[in-house]
């Protein structure tokens, strides 16, 4: 594996940090490591009273992240502390927006730089002036040791974003080809962006919350490349990467490229027959292996 992440340097992103796990000599490992982790991570039960803010509340934290800066490692693991603190409190609607702050907080601080991490009042500035007026520093100080206590301080699991961001690497390399003939440099950019799209999707998607978060990066790649009509859609060398064959993920990705962003009536729930297929293949499928 290392000579093939050697061979594909041009496939880094100028935005990575050097010093990403993505890019090490030990990246195989540390994926390794990720699959075998992600097999205990905590399952959501579906059973938050305030379900229908879900879809809101998210939006407003993508909104919030991006004024700050905030990674996409940031936002996925905000929105899994967020699902599994509403999946057990009662939380009064309007401390909602503090709650989805608290757990941006949290995340920035496991995976962003610390000078990223803004000021708490620049932070409650950005809530409802209703709430604002109300909300206090100390308040906010003492809703993330509650988060943090009711989780027992357990933040190091890997997300989607964990993931995705190594198998980005992969996700056109020399050989890959369109129906158009596009440019190399053109067409991965292409997927690049198309993938951040569904990867985006499976935040708002509560069908697939429960999958394994290398399964939603694998898939949402599926689902990117064959938007843009690569070919191979999904070669073998995505498989030896991704430890997923073809057919375990077209499910999900063909699920995802059914839907639009907003294709659910709160962002918590889909009744589509797709999503029902979609849940019956997780249900089954609970392995990491192709």
């Amino acid at each position: 594996m290392p000579s093939l992440l050697i061979s594909l340097q041009s496939n880094i992103p100028a935005e990575m940090s050097l010093y990403s796990w993505c890019t090490s000599p030990y990246s195989d490992d540390i994926h390794r490591f990720y699959k075998s982790k992600e097999e205990h991570m905590p399952r959501i039960k579906f059973q938050s009273p305030q379900a229908e803010s879900r879809a809101d509340l998210i939006d407003w934290m993508r909104t919030v992240a991006e004024k700050y800066g905030f990674s996409k490692l940031t936002v996925h693991l905000a929105v899994f502390i967020l699902d599994q603190f509403m999946d057990t409190h009662s939380i009064a609607s309007q401390k909602l927006g503090m709650v989805g702050m608290v757990c941006l907080l949290i995340a920035s601080k496991c995976e962003d730089e610390v000078d990223r991490t803004p000021r708490i009042s620049s932070m409650i500035s950005l809530l409802p002036e209703e709430d604002r007026d109300v909300i206090t520093a100390l308040q906010v100080v003492h809703v993330e040791k509650f988060i943090l206590y009711s989780l027992n301080w357990r933040l190091g699991w890997p997300t989607t974003a964990s993931f995705a961001e190594y198998y980005s690497l992969f996700a056109v390399v020399n050989g890959d080809k369109d129906s158009k003939n596009t440019p190399h440099r053109s067409l991965k950019m292409a997927v690049q962006s198309s993938y951040d799209t569904f990867l985006d999707k499976t935040l708002m998607c509560v069908d697939l919350v429960n999958a394994a978060p290398s399964n939603r990066a694998a898939a949402c790649l599926l689902a990117a490349r064959i938007h843009n009509s690569v070919s191979p859609p999904w070669p073998e060398y995505l498989c030896t990467i991704t430890w997923y064959s073809y057919e375990r993920l077209s499910s999900i990705a063909h699920f995802l490229l059914s839907l639009d962003t907003y294709d659910f009536e709160s962002g918590y729930s889909s009744s589509s027959p797709e999503a029902h297929s979609v849940r019956e293949s997780l249900e089954q499928d609970s392995g990491s292996t192709p």
